[in-house]
C-alpha cells in the first residue's frame, strides 16, 4: 500500500507556462483522438 505524502502548504491553483502548455498540446495531438489520455505520461515529465 502506498503512502500519500502531500506538502503541508498547497497552492490554490496551477497553470502551465505558455511554453509548457504548447509542449503538452503537442504531445496530446500526437495520439489518436480515442487514445489522447495516453499523453498524460510524457506530460508528467514536462
Amino acid at each position: 500500500m502506498s503512502v500519500r505524502r502531500l506538502a503541508k502548504e498547497q497552492p490554490a491553483s496551477f497553470a502551465f507556462s505558455k511554453d509548457t502548455q504548447a509542449k503538452a498540446e503537442w504531445w496530446i495531438k500526437k495520439y489518436p483522438e480515442n487514445r489522447r489520455q495516453s499523453a498524460v505520461i510524457p506530460i508528467l515529465w514536462l
